[in-house]
């Protein structure tokens, strides 16, 4: 660092402690003195809500969003390898199996087509933030009642906004090729790629709501093959609320490890640092819980409130500055950690089917 900028850095440093002096810091807000944290009682022997009123509060909703692929394969005939050679022009190394190769090129680069794909991420993290957790295919979510009318207008909402980015790739398109041939040269082919029309209906979401239960259709054909197939139902249903209970019970000991560990001070006594993001979305998973939880888990209901308690009206910077509060936090969130050990089970990964 030269003399004149050691010289400026200091002059900044010291209008800023003069700043300081002039405007001091607000004092911190004091809050009222932390009651003791009453020890955890999880019901003992919890009875599960039947397979038969888990169905009556959702649905499965299948959720599938199109557009255009972006990528093709490129034929590796195409591409010349570059292999070293020696001053007779015999190659250092073996020649390059061509066969082992799998290439791909970028068909076109727009701001439009991104944000229209960014757009469909964060709705697809919206309907899974407010399905059930499951391990059902991707597209495919169990979706409590309650929230069918807030997801399908949502939805609608995000679709209308990505309407003006759909119409602007439209009206830039062949703009767009140009350049895509500019920057692929001889791998550019034209038959890659869509006409205008056919790009811009390209883009929609389709999504439906089912109600799965074929036994009453099955009645008036024959009452033996619909007793069975809705005897299949309740089991498919059973083994879901299963998985359902221990997959929910799983995301709130993820959370809540997190933030205790973050909370906590490090080796050498200092505060950790956390995003506000992870209180943010353990808040949202505290809120969603109640109309989440179709199978009634009474366990993991006090464990919820507790934590909503604990957290539920603060935020990131209040932890942050506030020691004594974070402490009282910290601590609710060992006392939690430890009842969630007790409920928490591996479960092995499969997928639940209803075929």
């Amino acid at each position: 660092m030269t003399a004149a900028a050691r010289t400026a850095a200091a002059k900044k440093a010291w209008e800023t402690i003069r700043a300081r002096r002039a405007n001091p810091l607000p004092p911190k807000k004091k809050i009222k003195p932390l009651p003791p944290l009453p020890a955890i009682k999880l019901p003992k022997n919890p009875e599960f809500v039947s397979p038969k009123d888990i169905m009556a509060k959702s649905v499965v909703m299948v959720l599938t969003f199109h557009g255009t692929g972006n990528r093709r394969k490129v034929d590796t005939a195409n591409i010349d390898v570059n292999v070293e050679r020696d001053t007779r022009g015999r190659a250092k190394e073996a020649q390059v199996d061509k066969e082992w190769l799998h290439l791909t090129k970028r068909l076109i680069e727009a701001e439009e087509l991104d944000e229209i794909m960014s757009r469909y991420g964060k709705m697809r993290q919206y309907v899974e933030r407010l399905a059930l957790p499951s391990q059902i295919k991707r597209g495919v979510y169990i979706m409590p009642t309650a929230f069918v009318e807030q997801v399908n207008t949502t939805l609608k909402e995000g679709i209308a906004a990505c309407q003006p980015f759909i119409k602007s790739l439209g009206k830039r398109y062949d703009e767009i090729k140009e350049e895509s041939a500019k920057r692929l040269g001889p791998l550019f082919n034209d038959d890659d790629f869509m006409t205008r029309d056919e790009l811009m209906a390209a883009f929609h979401v389709d999504w439906r709501f089912v109600y799965v239960d074929s036994a009453p259709n099955l009645a008036g054909i024959s009452k033996e093959v619909a007793d069975e197939e809705r005897r299949k139902a309740q089991e498919s249903w059973a083994e879901l609320t299963q998985v359902h209970r221990q997959l929910l019970r799983g995301h709130m000991s993820e959370f809540v490890n997190h933030l205790a560990d973050r909370l906590a001070p490090n080796e050498e006594g200092r505060m950790k640092t956390f995003q506000d993001g992870s209180i943010t979305k353990f808040q949202q998973f505290l809120e969603t819980f109640d109309p989440r939880n179709i199978g009634n888990d009474l366990q993991m209901k006090v464990l919820v409130d507790r934590a909503k308690d604990l957290i539920g009206g603060h935020n990131a910077v209040t932890l942050r500055t506030n020691d004594e509060l974070r402490e009282h936090v910290r601590q609710g969130f060992e006392n939690i950690k430890a009842a969630l050990d007790t409920l928490v089970v591996l479960q092995p990964k499969r997928r639940i089917t209803f075929d």
